[in-house]
């Protein structure tokens, strides 16, 4: 809905998912119960109704949000110096040729066959 504190208007009483998201911080989801006050209670809102003057109702709710933990930054630097480790291993060594030495390579192709009509 938008940037924080919000106001927002309603028209039913009851429950209302929340899904607050921040910068550095978890995203708290929870539900949140809207309780009608007793002036909306049947039957005394039929009473309520007839006053010459209107109930303003306004609700404030607070939430905390939980600021996300740390990355510990030397975990993930061994982390990657592992994983180099690794790769390093499943390298092929210089000594042994990936390819074909260059005089195993045929010099030239053959000629590619016209087409016929």
């Amino acid at each position: 809905m938008g940037r924080t504190p919000v106001t927002r208007d309603f028209v039913w009483y009851g429950n209302y998912d929340v899904t607050l998201r921040a910068d550095g911080y978890q995203t708290l989801k929870t539900t949140q119960l809207v309780k009608a006050p007793i002036y909306q209670i049947v039957p005394i809102d039929l009473f309520v109704e007839l006053l010459p003057f209107k109930f303003h109702d306004e609700k404030t709710f607070t939430f905390t949000m939980k600021p996300l933990p740390p990355t510990n930054v030397s975990e993930l630097a061994q982390r990657a110096r592992e994983l180099k480790t690794e790769l390093e291993k499943t390298r092929i060594p210089a000594t042994q040729p990936a390819t074909k030495p260059v005089s195993q390579v045929p010099t030239s192709s053959p000629p590619l066959p016209t087409p016929s009509r």
